[in-house]
């Protein structure tokens, strides 16, 4: 039985369903009703394993298939707590496993044993065993509340109850009959938010995903006050991160922009207001990309390039925000902002793999032309003072001037008023583009270097003259002396070292990529 225990409980720690199956397949119904409903040498339950390793399918399977109590009681520790005696769902609220919190209450199942959880709290001084029975029962309470149903509400009202200490809810007449349930929901799930807030704080553990999600589900806060919540989240919780985690930062960010720029329509005369709240998430947001890029590890990769892409999309966005409000701000406003841009510009281009190429994004030809005011180039230029590199490469070869240049007759259609149905938008267009352009070129992009598809920055630059020619429009004259300018004699010499073959593995590292790029 030891030994079966042993295994029972180590399949259970690291989330083996296969471990599980072979093991019930070997012991009769008898055997594993005792597994399920034992202890290990901690004093740990089964399902408390579970939670403790985050495996939501262990606990769906500890529950559906071996109908484990969700109510039995058990030790379990989390950061500096250590709990000899407490209920599953309290562990999962803890701990911040969203998941696992709604499908413990969502089983409808009883979530605490009251005549064995009570039984030694027969005294009603405050004692700190007592004051751990209080909290549980408030934070389950809360959790069901908070979980959404009529009969859901009704079940933590009971719980709420039990904990003999909700006072400042009428909790005694909300009970006696179900006729009398307030019906100002707004104002029991405000006492919930409450309480949960209440209890999370005194145990040291707020802020906490759980709650906060609730907080923006409940209307109870902004998301900008989430964002600051969160800030202090990840100084505690770095190493207890889960997939749920990492969508609410994602989905925090999204909202907290959005609802600054409604503010920005609705007040466009705050702007110190609105700067400072542009400013506040565009560090946030930078911080976050670099939490991505050194965290998060999720077994499909496509996620963690997804989430790269999109957080950078959002710290562009958010650049290019600012920039647009610095001559409106003061100098210590300007000078600060350009510092931190300039300091997450070189962390980005010091990391070796997984790149944002957040300069790439700024100079996107598509993002570009979404732009409808003028002078687009300022915010180039502010990329390359803060130390964008202008030749840097993306993980298709190309540098950001390749980016800015249409590609095909769609993209050219673009930043041209033929049978174009933003016409009145062009000139502003044609004109960014244009000086964009130029910046990036005056800044020392090299036009012979080439992209995974070899097309140039040059070549580029004759297909869109050829098109121009084609509807007998003029070329920018300045781009045109690009075309017919003399290279430097570095180019010349890397692409000669390239067609003659010559071995560039003794050469520094970064000539070696320099002259692979020609």
């Amino acid at each position: 039985m030891a030994s079966i225990s042993i295994e029972f409980f180590r399949a259970v720690s690291v989330g083996s369903l296969d471990d599980l199956n072979k093991i019930i397949g070997k012991n009769g119904g008898e055997m594993i009703s005792n597994l399920a409903h034992s202890y290990n040498e901690m004093r740990e339950t089964p399902l408390l394993v579970a939670i403790s390793n985050r495996h939501l399918h262990v606990v769906q399977f500890l529950v559906d298939v071996l109908e484990i109590d969700i109510s039995q009681e058990g030790r379990f520790s989390w950061k500096d707590l250590n709990y000899l005696k407490i209920p599953p769902l309290f562990a999962a609220i803890i701990s911040d496993q969203m998941s696992i919190i709604h499908y413990l209450i969502e089983t409808k199942k009883v979530a605490v044993n009251w005549d064995l959880f009570l039984s030694d709290s027969s005294t009603h001084h405050i004692t700190e065993l007592y004051r751990n029975k209080i909290d549980v029962l408030e934070l389950i309470g809360a959790a069901y509340i908070l979980n959404g149903d009529r009969e859901n509400l009704l079940c933590g009202l009971s719980y709420l109850k039990k904990s003999e200490y909700f006072v400042p809810f009428p909790v005694d007449e909300a009970m006696d009959e179900a006729e009398q349930i307030p019906t100002k929901d707004e104002l029991i799930i405000q006492r919930a938010l409450i309480v949960c807030e209440l209890v999370l704080r005194q145990l040291r553990l707020f802020p906490n995903i759980y709650i906060l999600s609730n907080f923006i589900k409940h209307s109870w806060t902004s998301w900008i006050s989430v964002l600051q919540q969160l800030n202090i989240w990840w100084e505690n919780s770095a190493s207890f991160v889960s997939a749920e985690a990492w969508n609410f930062n994602k989905t925090a960010l999204d909202h907290c922009l959005s609802s600054i720029r409604h503010e920005q329509n609705d007040f466009p005369a705050s702007t110190s207001y609105i700067f400072k709240k542009l400013t506040f998430v565009f560090s946030f947001a930078s911080e976050h990309l670099m939490r991505i890029h050194s965290m998060y590890w999720p077994t499909n990769q496509k996620d963690r390039a997804d989430n790269i892409h999109d957080t950078t999309k959002m710290v562009c966005i958010l650049s290019v925000s600012i920039m647009r409000m610095l001559p409106q701000v003061s100098f210590q406003d300007v000078e600060r902002f350009k510092q931190n841009l300039a300091r997450y510009i070189h962390i980005y281009e010091e990391w070796e793999t997984d790149k944002p190429n957040l300069f790439h994004r700024a100079c996107n030809l598509f993002y570009v032309v979404e732009q409808k005011e003028p002078d687009y180039q300022q915010v180039i230029r502010m990329f390359l003072e803060a130390g964008a590199n202008p030749n840097a490469i993306d993980a298709d070869g190309n540098i950001p001037l390749h980016c800015l240049l249409p590609k095909n007759d769609f993209e050219y259609w673009l930043t041209n008023p033929w049978d174009n149905p933003n016409e009145n938008d062009i000139p502003v267009i044609r004109s960014n583009f244009i000086e964009s352009v130029r910046v990036l070129l005056d800044a020392g992009s090299h036009v012979d270097q080439l992209n995974r598809r070899r097309e140039s920055v040059l070549e580029l630059l004759k297909r869109n003259r050829k098109k121009q020619q084609s509807f007998k429009a003029s070329f920018d004259s300045r781009l045109d002396d690009v075309i017919h300018s003399v290279l430097p004699l570095t180019c010349y010499c890397a692409q000669s070292i390239q067609k003659n073959n010559i071995p560039v593995e003794n050469l520094p590292p970064t000539l070696q990529l320099f002259v692979r790029n020609h």
